[in-house]
């Protein structure tokens, strides 16, 4: 028999995996919107079933018979990052967080929900610790990457105004931003992949 508020594994397979880390470090409470909540995953039932979008899952309750909950996006039975309340006055449902993880993990930077970077050829994904070369007017410099878009904590240096950039620092020389595609989502072919850092693989 699972313990009492623990998923079912249909549910527990469709969380980001944010909630699923925060789960398994055992806490169970979270601060929003002037309220103490316990974390509680659960497929909605009755007149709040009625209530949610088709397919939503309850994440948290305050005891009051408000909830916190997430949304499938489109078609698909993955859920959103997007935390929405249900105030059981009125009803009413209003977005609380456009992301999860501000919740979960306050006041620490998260990585931005992003599509991978890739390098040039579309099928190398960028990932930090990898070792590049990167190429200038007269020669090629050997850099280590360092911030990657959507696996680092976001860095409103590298990330604004909806471009982004990896970073590179370079032995001898200053850290340099590359831009990404925002496109493609791709760097240019100045920068090339060398070989993956030990241990490291793409989010």
């Amino acid at each position: 028999m699972k313990p009492r508020n623990e998923p079912s594994p249909d549910l527990l397979s469709r969380l980001p995996g944010a909630l699923r880390q925060y789960l398994s470090g055992g806490a169970r409470k979270v601060t929003v919107a002037d309220h103490d909540w316990t974390i509680t995953v659960e497929a909605p039932t009755g007149g709040l079933a009625a209530s949610l979008p088709p397919g939503a899952v309850l994440i948290a309750a305050n005891g009051l018979g408000d909830h916190l909950f997430l949304a499938p996006s489109g078609a698909s039975k993955q859920l959103e990052f997007v935390v929405r309340i249900y105030w059981h006055e009125g009803p009413e449902i209003d977005v609380v967080a456009d992301d999860l993880r501000a919740i979960l993990f306050p006041g620490s930077p998260v990585p931005t929900e992003r599509p991978p970077v890739m390098y040039h050829d579309g099928v190398t994904p960028v990932c930090v610790g990898d070792e590049v070369c990167v190429r200038g007017w007269f020669r090629r410099l050997q850099g280590r990457v360092d911030y990657v878009p959507g696996q680092s904590p976001k860095d409103n240096e590298m990330e604004f105004n909806g471009l982004s950039w990896v970073g590179i620092k370079v032995v001898g020389h200053a850290h340099r931003g590359h831009l990404v595609d925002p496109r493609t989502a791709r760097l240019d072919r100045r920068v090339e992949f060398v070989r993956r850092a030990a241990g490291s693989e793409a989010k």
